[in-house]
């Protein structure tokens, strides 16, 4: 019977490190797992804020155009109404096409 025992001894220990195994494994995926996420947050919080700030840039760089616009229509409108028809000439045969 001593050797029944032993062998049923020896596959519960190495049922029993097999198992500690598989959960040291688990633990450490769960880390990396954890630790990936962070960095996918950080990331994300960063990418938010960068595009945050290249709107604000984006809508004050569009009002000062806008403004240089006006200001050169008030002083030369003869030349912006040029403009505007040459543009229009050129856009309108380009949507033909």
């Amino acid at each position: 019977m001593s050797t029944s025992s032993t062998k049923k001894s020896d596959s519960e220990s190495a049922t029993s490190k097999t198992a500690s195994a598989a959960h040291d494994a688990v633990d450490r995926a769960a880390e990396t797992a954890e630790e990936f996420e962070r960095r996918v947050r950080e990331k994300a919080e960063e990418l938010v804020e960068s595009a945050g700030d290249n709107y604000q840039h984006a809508r004050k760089r569009a009002g000062d155009v806008g403004d240089t616009i006006c200001q050169y229509v008030d002083q030369k409108p003869m030349a912006a109404l040029g403009i505007a028809f040459v543009a229009g000439v050129v856009i309108s045969s380009m949507l033909r096409r």
